[in-house]
């Protein structure tokens, strides 16, 4: 099927562009894309030509989607309609840097995650963000009582400062942004 995808075409050059995604075969599951989530820092590395392990010219950027299967191949369990989470497309008709800024994405089943009923799409798609974040947080083992510096408040600077807050540490954070800074009577 034709899909159409955010494509970094050269070193910043971005297009809109279709994009073959072949069928679903055995153990796939195509997903209609509802939201996928831009990680700033990344892509705007990415699109700059400045990632290491980057793909070749042109790729679809993108580090997760939410979506709804469309249809399953054959040994598949996942019903059409389900709502899922997945780190994008691994067949497309153009390289891919994760491949999240898809219209339509094919993945294996196993690598989807169905969401609960009780969570919103749109949250969900953060989740990629909010697990590189939790990762970084398991790895720096804040205490209640220690004070921890963010630098930089994206999104991921952001879900670092409130996870690391949530912990009880007292966080101290800075970006070049004023306007990403909270003023004190907002931080709360």
């Amino acid at each position: 099927m034709d899909a159409h995808a955010i494509l970094h075409t050269a070193a910043n050059t971005v297009a809109l562009a279709p994009v073959a995604i072949p069928e679903p075969g055995p153990g796939q599951v195509l997903v209609e894309t509802l939201y996928s989530c831009i990680s700033p820092g990344t892509e705007l590395r990415c699109l700059a030509g400045q990632q290491p392990d980057a793909a070749q010219w042109p790729y679809i950027p993108g580090y997760a989607l939410t979506g709804r299967v469309i249809a399953a191949g054959p040994e598949t369990t996942l019903a059409t309609g389900t709502l899922v989470f997945c780190s994008g497309t691994m067949a497309a008709s153009v390289a891919r840097m994760w491949g999240g800024h898809v219209s339509h994405a094919l993945q294996y089943e196993r690598a989807v995650y169905p969401l609960p009923s009780n969570v919103d799409p749109l949250a969900a798609a953060l989740a990629k963000l909010a697990a590189i974040t939790y990762h970084g947080m398991r790895l720096s083992r804040p205490q209640p009582h220690e004070q921890v510096a963010v630098i930089g408040l994206g999104p991921i600077g952001q879900l670092a400062a409130r996870l690391h807050q949530l912990s009880g540490a007292r966080v101290v954070a800075a970006d070049p942004l004023a306007e990403r800074v909270p003023s004190p009577s907002k931080a709360a």
